[in-house]
């Protein structure tokens, strides 16, 4: 404990004096703490915004925590469109004999955390669409990824505002009880099905209902998506109980209810489309420069910026001590940031051989831990010289992984939790006159 409290320490002693601009403020700060002969360096880097082929949104072994849906018209960034598919399945065998539909309700739990993203507050209209093609749990699926649909809802809500703050009182019946209750739940999204889908539903026989799979054969699958209008993102919680298939149903004069549930097993994956065309990033994407003014990062599909360190020999002959890489927000008249927040926490990845891009060695050490912000950085922060936000990340392994050949000189810069999110942010590029990106060094002559 009291070497871990020593270590934050030390990191959090060596980032405030790399807010130092002179040479030699930073080395009498070491002077004076341990005697070491150390200098301070500032190296140009390249960068450019790069187009993204597609992200993992499902695997068996990796379980994203929110999803979201909707349609945004970013004026910066253009379209996207987000939707999610998921799978039901059931617990125990139903009873259905002698009964009659009431209704069947598809009810989805907000995120109450994430919330929302863009101008959710523009109603928009949302389908229920009942997948026809199998999700399997043991293969990856991807952002790019479309499974078959039905061509007409299950069921709609039409001029849809989310609502994160207020319970949600239903009247059903109780699962344990021949009574009819009031029960309270956390804020969620209720949507009634297509009495035709419930009817289905109580007519499978007791095959269909002796397991998972035999189930999965005939319910694929729902997926929930905007059918038009521009407004925003809304997030989902979809492994919570209150996110699950109810259906109501009358037997022998009692009301009852059954509930087709999300398992640890049921796939839920996601899809986005991110239609740059026409917007101010599309002018900047791939445009084979890389020495940009601006670089435009978003979550999803949307871009990455790629960053270079383009000179290594003025390294020759130095030992990396500490390594930290900055970027500044930028500042621009027809940005919306009220609506269309700076992402909260980028990180740095790299290509591994095999053509995987994975996190840097500086931030892959500290994933998970409740100081990665700390130890490696990327935290949307304020720079109080500039008066501008920033994100600053700690490469110094990474650096010395450059240097000793072990990793290409590139990087990709983009959101940590790009596959969950939907924010994005622009930055000051390396062509940017004033706030360009800094990579500071401090490094022992040897």
């Amino acid at each position: 404990m009291i070497e871990r409290l020593f270590y934050l320490s030390f990191i959090a002693a060596l980032l405030l004096a790399l807010s130092c601009n002179k040479t030699s403020d930073f080395a009498s700060f070491l002077d004076e703490e341990g005697k070491i002969d150390v200098d301070f360096l500032e190296i140009p880097i390249k960068g450019n915004s790069i187009a993204v082929d597609s992200l993992t949104t499902y695997n068996d072994s990796v379980f994203f925590l929110s999803h979201f849906s909707g349609q945004m018209q970013d004026p910066l960034f253009g379209t996207t469109d987000a939707r999610f598919y998921l799978q039901f399945g059931i617990s125990s065998s139903p009873d259905f004999s002698d009964g009659s539909l009431d209704s069947v309700v598809l009810s989805l739990a907000y995120d109450t955390l994430e919330r929302s993203y863009g101008l959710y507050e523009q109603m928009q209209d949302l389908g229920v669409y009942r997948v026809v093609e199998d999700m399997v749990s043991s293969e990856n699926y991807y952002s790019t990824t479309t499974f078959e649909i039905e061509d007409s809802p299950l069921g709609t809500v039409q001029h849809f505002v989310p609502n994160f703050d207020s319970s949600v009182f239903v009247i059903e019946p109780s699962l344990i009880r021949d009574t009819v209750d009031t029960n309270e739940y956390g804020p969620h999204l209720r949507i009634q099905l297509s009495d035709d889908f419930g009817n289905e539903l109580m007519g499978y026989d007791e095959t269909t209902y002796a397991s998972n799979t035999e189930f999965l054969g005939r319910v694929k699958g729902l997926s929930l998506a905007s059918e038009d209008g521009i407004g925003g993102i809304t997030y989902f919680d979809l492994r919570s109980p209150v996110s699950r298939i109810n259906l109501y149903y009358t037997q022998r004069d009692t009301a009852r209810i059954f509930i087709y549930t999300v398992s640890s097993l049921s796939v839920i994956t996601s899809r986005f489309e991110n239609d740059l065309s026409g917007s101010l990033a599309d002018q900047f994407v791939d445009d084979l420069s890389d020495n940009d003014s601006l670089l435009f990062v978003q979550s999803m599909n949307g871009p990455d910026a790629q960053i270079s360190i383009p000179d290594l020999h003025i390294f020759d002959g130095r030992s990396i001590n500490l390594a930290t890489i900055e970027f500044f927000v930028a500042v621009l008249p027809e940005d919306d940031t009220a609506h269309y927040k700076p992402i909260e926490q980028m990180a740095l990845f790299e290509n591994s051989a095999g053509n995987e891009i994975i996190l840097v060695k500086d931030a892959l050490d500290f994933r998970g831990s409740a100081d990665f912000d700390l130890l490696f950085g990327g935290a949307l922060e304020m720079d109080e010289d500039t008066g501008l936000q920033r994100y600053r990340m700690n490469i110094t392994q990474h650096l010395q992984r450059i240097i000793n050949g072990e990793s290409d000189n590139t990087m990709i810069l983009t959101n940590l939790n790009r596959e969950t999110e939907a924010a994005r942010v622009v930055l000051y590029g390396p062509g940017h006159s004033q706030h360009k990106p800094k990579l500071k060094v401090t490094f022992t002559e040897f």
